[in-house]
This record gives C-alpha cells, sequence and structure tokens, in this order.
C-alpha cells in the first residue's frame, strides 16, 4: 500500500494538532503546453493529454489517488541546529527537530521548507477514512469546519461566526463556507474559488506521532 507524503502550511498543520482539520481538498497544477492550451499534471508527475481529455482524465484518477485506509504522512516547515544548515535533509537522520508551526523558542538556523522534510521527520500521519471528487464551491457547510476553519464567537455551544485560520485578527465570517473560501483564496490565489475547479476531498483520522512508529493501526 502506498504512504504518500502530503504537505500542509503552518495554520493547517496548528488545525491539525489541535483536532479542527480533518478534511482537505487537492486539485491538480496546470502547466502552459506548446499548443496554446493548458494541460494538468497527473498523479505520476507526468503530462496528460491536452486539456478537454485532461479534465475527464483528472477526475478519474482524482477519485483513485487515495483509498480508504490509505496512510499519508505529513510535511511542513521545519529547522535543525545551525551548525548543520549546509547538510542535505538525506544527511539529517534522528537530528532534534523544531517545527515552523510551533510557538515558542526556535533556533537561528535556517528554515527548511515542507517540501525537502523527510519521512523520519514527520510527527503527523493520516489515515484517509472517505474520498470523493466535487466543484470546489459545492463544499457544504459541514465540510468547510471540516477543512479547519476556526469558529471566532460561540453562544450556547453554537459558532456563530468563523475565521479561515483561526487568526482573531482576520476577517470574520457568517458561514463556514464563506471562512473556506477566503482561507482558499488566501492559498490558492483569490480568483482560484471563482474558477471553481474539479478537486479531490480527502476525508482523515489525525494520528500524532511518525508513520513508522506508529505502525498500521
Amino acid at each position: 500500500m502506498p504512504e504518500p507524503p502530503i504537505i500542509f502550511s503552518a495554520p493547517m498543520i496548528r488545525a491539525l494538532i489541535a483536532g479542527r482539520k480533518i478534511q482537505t481538498r487537492r486539485m491538480p497544477q496546470p502547466t502552459p503546453a506548446g499548443d496554446g492550451l493548458w494541460h494538468f499534471h497527473n498523479r505520476w508527475g507526468g503530462i496528460s493529454q491536452a486539456h478537454q481529455e485532461a479534465l475527464t482524465s483528472y477526475i478519474v484518477d482524482a477519485a483513485a489517488r487515495y483509498a480508504v485506509g490509505d496512510r499519508l504522512w505529513v510535511r511542513e516547515n521545519w529547522q535543525t541546529y545551525s551548525i548543520l544548515d549546509s547538510d542535505a535533509p538525506s544527511a539529517l537522520t534522528g537530528i532534534r527537530i523544531w517545527y515552523g508551526a510551533d510557538e515558542g523558542y526556535k533556533p537561528p538556523s535556517k528554515v527548511r521548507p515542507s517540501i525537502h522534510m523527510p519521512r523520519w521527520a514527520s510527527r503527523l500521519t493520516l489515515t484517509v477514512t472517505g474520498v470523493k471528487v466535487e466543484r470546489l464551491q459545492d463544499i457544504s457547510e459541514e465540510d468547510a469546519r471540516a477543512e479547519g476553519v476556526h469558529p471566532a464567537a460561540v453562544y450556547g455551544g453554537q459558532a456563530q461566526s468563523w475565521l479561515p485560520a483561526g487568526d482573531l485578527r482576520e476577517t470574520f465570517h457568517l458561514t463556514a463556507k464563506e471562512a473556506f473560501k477566503d482561507l482558499w483564496g488566501r492559498i490558492n490565489g483569490p480568483e482560484s474559488w471563482e474558477a471553481n475547479p474539479w478537486v479531490v476531498a480527502v476525508s482523515f483520522e489525525v494520528r500524532r506521532g511518525n508513520i513508522d512508529s506508529l505502525g498500521e493501526q
């Protein structure tokens, strides 16, 4: 069974740890082609057919990319000792790690991007519980909450407003869906919501620990 990595930003890492985020939406990255059309990267990192065929191919492929029971290991920004700044990630094993999403002390060393986090340094493991494909704007209020948006004001046990990433300085929204729209635009660009792409929505359970130390459930 494949156990691929998955990248999250610092606010989403905090939402995973807090138990707010149990779902994520992913879409392909378009690449301009020589024929003037847009192509999409497929799951293997190659280029699919031209635009019209790529959309159908992507929808089928997106549904097959994840399966219930699959395990994903989370990549995030990280640091280690400054004396090791020139060492490649592959040369670092079992070294003390500081995570960018955490508050508190961090050493005066370079921040290593999430794409370069090795498997052994990952501290969060996701087990896939559901997969579906839909248009981005079709997200439900329940799913928007599962994406990790933060309830800002709660009265009588019910949230009255929502924040895109849990920062009280950010814009308040009356619904979780509006907060997710804000969050999506911050991550993918202001026009990405209006484009309403097909996305794969992956639901999961979060386990705190390295994928190799946790073992199978």
